[in-house]
């Protein structure tokens, strides 16, 4: 019966390792969509000086994962920014798609809003250029640091996993 314990436990541990090491890579790939969709929504509004509406529909037609979700939320609400401003749109959308990311991304993302809901191109372009930035260097360092993360806690899962056989043996 001990046994059996222990390797439930196991079982669990090496669960709740798999868990978290898929959530930080989806928290990776996450940041990579944002910026290529944010890229390409800026793209849009730069070159061919799109309203919002459609360059979120071009930005979504063209960018998979959470920037794709981002977009579609965002898009499919518009028709409501009458009655709810654009921001408030914005920021329920974040929090639909985006639950994964770091707060300090969200917090980057969520100032977008009011700066998108204004008339001033050249405020937005700055502002997503920043946004789109920042999603870069911190993709760029969670990429360089997963290895080692991944290494760190499969470690913490086996040293864990011994310690609790052992006890329980």
């Amino acid at each position: 019966m001990k046994w059996m314990g222990a390797l439930l436990i196991l079982a669990a541990a090496g669960l709740a390792a798999l868990r978290l090491l898929q959530d930080k890579k989806s928290s990776l790939e996450g940041c990579r969509s944002l910026a290529s969709a944010l890229r390409l929504l800026r793209g849009e509004l730069e070159a061919r000086s799109l309203p919002l509406g459609e360059a979120l529909a071009h930005a979504e037609n063209k960018t998979g994962g959470l920037g794709r979700k981002l977009m579609i939320g965002v898009s499919e609400r518009l028709p409501e920014l009458g009655e709810v401003s654009f921001q408030q749109i914005w920021n329920e959308a974040l929090d639909s798609s985006c639950r994964i990311l770091d707060p300090g991304a969200l917090e980057e993302l969520r100032s977008l809003g009011p700066v998108l809901g204004s008339f001033d191109l050249d405020m937005q372009l700055r502002s997503l250029e920043a946004v789109i930035s920042y999603l870069e260097v911190l993709w760029e360092q969670q990429r360089s640091g997963y290895p080692a993360q991944r290494r760190l806690l499969l470690s913490v899962y086996l040293a864990m996993s011994c310690f609790l056989v052992i006890l329980l043996l």
